[in-house]
């Protein structure tokens, strides 16, 4: 039998746990289970735009920490999705290769290729109390099975009994999406075939959702279920050109030189399947506060701003500054000392 698989996660990825993991990281809404409490603390995607062929590429990250012995999650997107496995070390070097410099100077600084997939069937496999059951498949240690609905009500009572915990209040958050034909692909963890040990701190196996759309929607009312009074996102977006959405903040933006590509194939093999020479990389950050509302989608668009950029980390500033603080104190006591010794040789 094999380990919990490492890491996932979603630009739609709603994480339903059963029984309780204590913090999710990934595009998600964790669903409360019996008897404990569950909060959405980040998020956390991989985004290629697929402008010529009209597809996008998805990649959430899902982090579990806690004894549950049973998580799944629910992943909404706008199309059905052709799903497939990643590396598992993705996230270290897509976070590697766009974090921000830490120095006193400033410095300015195609779609992902081919990809395969095991999806079983995208085809409709049956139907139940107003539910369509669109397919089922296997991918890294979860089962997949995606589901369509244009009835909210029918799309909460249905995971409600196959045992997705959700609250009939949050039904009004489904329902823009559930009437605008999105589907739901529901993942629990495949228990034949994956260990659950007791507790775990770990990330689930990245698997990437592929699904036929020219726009790239983040649906804020349904990520705000259950969240943090403080919740980070961060958006790996891979495009034509430089991205940008409403209220993130620019972390990295560079158009990739077949030199630099050369490069990433060699430092950072997992993630340069998913780029490509005259792509433009954006991670785009921003924490959303308890009194920021999350009532509408957000959209991605170009930006006006087409420059390249990599933040600086001005902070380590003052990481130095007792050292440097220090270092002046012993030269200016160090003077009399100095000038003491000189004395003492002339005389």
């Amino acid at each position: 039998m094999n380990r919990i698989p490492g890491f996932a996660r979603w630009g739609l990825v709603l994480s339903l746990a059963v029984l309780a993991p204590t913090s999710v990281l990934a595009m998600c809404w964790p669903c409360p289970c019996v008897d404990c409490e569950i909060q959405s603390r980040g998020q956390l995607n991989w985004v290629n735009m697929d402008r010529e062929n009209g597809t996008i590429q998805l990649i959430p990250n899902i982090r579990i920490t806690g004894a549950a012995e049973d998580f799944a999650l629910i992943v909404p997107t706008p199309a059905v999705p052709e799903i497939a496995p990643a590396a598992v070390e993705i996230w270290d070097e897509a976070l590697a290769f766009t974090a921000p410099i830490r120095t006193l100077r400033q410095n300015n600084g195609g779609c992902g290729g081919i990809f395969s997939t095991n999806l079983d069937s995208r085809a409709l496999i049956g139907s139940e109390d107003g539910v369509v059951i669109v397919g089922q498949t296997t991918v890294g240690g979860f089962i997949a099975t995606t589901i369509r609905s244009d009835d909210a009500t029918a799309l909460v009572t249905w995971l409600n009994q196959n045992n997705y915990q959700v609250k009939p209040e949050d039904t009004e958050k489904f329902a823009p999406y559930a009437e605008a034909g999105w589907v739901f692909t529901a993942m629990r963890l495949d228990t034949d075939n994956v260990v659950v040990p007791p507790s775990w701190d770990t990330n689930v196996d990245p698997v990437v959702f592929t699904y036929d759309a020219t726009e790239f929607e983040v649906p804020l009312p349904v990520l705000s279920i259950n969240r943090a009074p403080t919740l980070p996102m961060v958006f790996f977006i891979v495009d034509d050109g430089r991205a940008e959405l409403s209220g993130f903040n620019v972390v990295y933006a560079n158009r990739i030189s077949g030199e630099e590509y050369a490069a990433i194939e060699d430092r950072h093999p997992n993630l340069a399947p998913f780029l490509a020479p005259g792509k433009f990389v954006t991670r785009l950050d921003r924490d959303f506060l308890s009194e920021d509302p999350m009532t509408e989608s957000i959209f991605l668009k170009p930006s006006a701003n087409q420059q390249e950029f990599r933040r600086i980390l001005w902070s380590s500033v003052w990481e130095s500054f007792p050292a440097m603080v220090l270092a002046l104190m012993v030269m200016f006591l160090m003077r009399p000392a100095v000038g003491f010794v000189r004395g003492r040789r002339h005389m």
